[in-house]
């Protein structure tokens, strides 16, 4: 009788592990994470841990990344859908992220923005008269930048890296106005900055 009961028990305790195993088997199936989720997370990650050692590393206080509508930008992966310009400026405590943009980010999109264009700022970016416009339009991304006074502005141009050279001609010598004869001077290429900060790995990426 005693091991009858003991067998009973232990059919019992296998059946309820079976069971067990066969839920979890199930919920691990069904389990598809979000993509457009985990690229945000990836870019949020990246930004806070990765680009403050790129910057620091290649002694760049400000990174100025200017996009257009239009124009596929090689970072998109990176910072997602944008036109205009993505500004990030080294505190020392933690890296601050301006966006003074038409549209930025979209799904999947950056996070944490800490300053972002005025209406009318946003409306002359994407508006058609772009090229027509007075350039004292941009005078909060003049008075952004010299209120941070960075000693070196690294611009997404490259005479050899096809990924660091996303600004076009016209765009370079419109910033190099909004920035005026004293910041225009302290600009350097970014490549060093964009090639860290691609190719140094956050943890989800290498689990993804």
């Amino acid at each position: 009788m005693e091991k009858k009961i003991m067998k009973n028990k232990f059919y019992h305790i296998l059946s309820i592990i079976m069971a067990f195993s066969l839920s979890l088997s199930a919920q691990q199936d069904e389990y598809k994470p979000d993509p457009q989720s985990v690229l945000q997370l990836i870019r949020n990650e990246k930004i806070k841990h990765v680009l403050p050692l790129a910057m620091r590393n290649n002694n760049v206080d400000m990174w100025i990344h200017v996009t257009r509508a239009g124009d596929p930008d090689p970072l998109e992966y990176e910072f997602g859908s944008t036109s205009g310009y993505l500004i990030f400026t080294d505190l020392g405590d933690r890296i601050e992220k301006a966006v003074f943009a038409g549209y930025f980010g979209g799904e999947g999109g950056i996070e944490n923005i800490d300053i972002t264009a005025s209406v009318e700022l946003r409306r002359a970016i994407t508006g058609y008269d772009y090229g027509k416009q007075n350039i004292s339009v941009y005078n909060e991304i003049t008075e952004y930048v010299s209120s941070r006074d960075p000693k070196t502005i690294a611009v997404n141009y490259s005479d050899w890296i096809a990924v660091s050279d996303g600004i076009s001609h016209t765009q370079f010598e419109k910033l190099e106005k909004i920035l005026g004869p004293k910041y225009s001077n302290r600009i350097v290429s970014a490549e060093n900055v964009i090639t860290e900060f691609r190719t140094r790995r956050v943890l989800r990426e290498i689990v993804v």
